[in-house]
C-alpha cells in the first residue's frame, strides 16, 4: 500500500511539473507574453522587439510625408516623466491611422532601451540620434520633448515636460486637443 501511495504521488507530481512546464513554453512563445511580466524572457526576445523598432535617418525621414501628422518624442531612459509619458503616446498613435509617433534618443545604452521598450510596450519606431542631428535641429534641451510636424516637416505643435495629475489626467491634453483639431476625430 505504502509503495502505491508513493507512486500516486510521484505521478502526480509528474503531471504538474509536465503541465507547468507546457504552460510556460506556450505563454513564452506568445507575443502577449512579451508584456505580461516586468521584462524580457532572454536576450534573443528582447532583441528582436528592439531590432523591429529601431529605424534609420533616412527611414524616418522617408515616413514623414506619409502620414498627416508626425510625433518626434526625444526621450531617454533615464527620464522618469518620459517613462509615465511613453505608455500615452502608444495610445494616441493607436487611436489615428494618419498620425505616426518617433521616439528619438541619443545617450541611453542599448540595452537599457531593449528594456524600456518592453517594460513601456512601446511599439513605434526609435532613432538613436547619435550625432545630435535632430536634438539640434528642433533645439531640444529638456526630455520628455515633443515636436508635432505636418507632412511638409513643418512644426505645428511643441512641448517640452510631462506631468500627472491627482485627478488622473496629465499634461498631454493641449497634445490631444492639437491633434483632434487637425486630424478630426476625438480621442
Amino acid at each position: 500500500m505504502h509503495k502505491k501511495i508513493q507512486l500516486f504521488v510521484f505521478a502526480w507530481l509528474f503531471v504538474f511539473i509536465v503541465m507547468h512546464s507546457f504552460l510556460k513554453i506556450k505563454n513564452f512563445h506568445s507575443p502577449e507574453s512579451l508584456y505580461e511580466q516586468n521584462g524580457p524572457h532572454n536576450q534573443n526576445e528582447m532583441s528582436m522587439l528592439f531590432q523591429s523598432n529601431n529605424i534609420s535617418l533616412d527611414q524616418l525621414q522617408e515616413s514623414i510625408p506619409e502620414h498627416q501628422l508626425t510625433i518626434l518624442s526625444f526621450w531617454e531612459t533615464w527620464c522618469l516623466p518620459c517613462a509615465e509619458e511613453m505608455p500615452l503616446l502608444q495610445k494616441i498613435v493607436q487611436t489615428y491611422p494618419d498620425l505616426q509617433v518617433i521616439g528619438i534618443y541619443q545617450s541611453s545604452k542599448e540595452d537599457a532601451v531593449q528594456r524600456f521598450v518592453l517594460q513601456h510596450q512601446i511599439l513605434f519606431p526609435l532613432y538613436k540620434d547619435t550625432s545630435k542631428t535632430l536634438f539640434q535641429q528642433h533645439a531640444v534641451e529638456n526630455y520628455p520633448t515633443l515636436i508635432v510636424i505636418n507632412a511638409e516637416g513643418k512644426t505645428m505643435f511643441r512641448k517640452s515636460g510631462f506631468k500627472q495629475y491627482n485627478d488622473g489626467s496629465d499634461s498631454l491634453e493641449e497634445l490631444r486637443q492639437f491633434i483632434q483639431k487637425q486630424l478630426g476625430t476625438s480621442l
